[in-house]
């Protein structure tokens, strides 16, 4: 009955080398193409394995999450292109111990020995709150993770949740 389900899909704005590296691999592929041309056959080769790479490489570059919360359980995706999809982590609610805003006090006890995963947007605008989760994987999760999300959140585990 009080089954909650809710999907948030996050568009993941473009890297500071995301344009540079399009571009060196564009370059690349055009100047072992013409190498390649002009009498050195092993310089063709290496422009096919280019031209692959670029194939295989730019729909990377275009990337969005997608969060799927299913009664406190958050799973995270990750859609590359719009095409792929590729599952990258889950978290139980029983695991987080604690959902803060960035750069809160409540984070402050949860140092160095975390490790970090970054699935925001990447725009500065946006409110990223941190859920840190504890177990064998010590992680800091950095979201966006919007008020619907986080008032269920609240309403499951009170004492672990902080908004500001």
């Amino acid at each position: 009955m009080g089954d909650k389900f809710y999907e948030q899909f996050i568009s993941r704005k473009p890297g500071p080398f995301d344009g540079l590296a399009k571009v060196g691999l564009i370059l690349l592929t055009v100047l072992l193409l013409i190498l390649g041309l002009f009498g050195n056959p092993i310089l063709l080769g290496l422009f096919v394995v280019a031209g692959i790479a670029c194939f295989f490489l730019f729909p990377r570059f275009n990337k969005e999450y997608e969060y799927s919360y299913v009664n406190g359980d958050l799973d995270i995706a990750v859609i590359y292109s719009k095409q792929s999809r590729k599952s990258l982590v889950s978290i139980a609610f029983a695991d987080i111990e604690c959902v803060a805003p960035e750069g809160s006090h409540e984070l402050d006890s949860y140092g160095q020995s975390y490790a970090v995963k970054d699935y925001t947007s990447g725009n500065a605008e946006d409110k990223v709150y941190v859920i840190v989760t504890g177990g064998q994987d010590k992680t800091k999760y950095r979201l966006n993770i919007d008020e619907e999300i986080l008032k269920d959140l609240k309403y499951r585990i009170p004492r672990k949740v902080f908004e500001y």
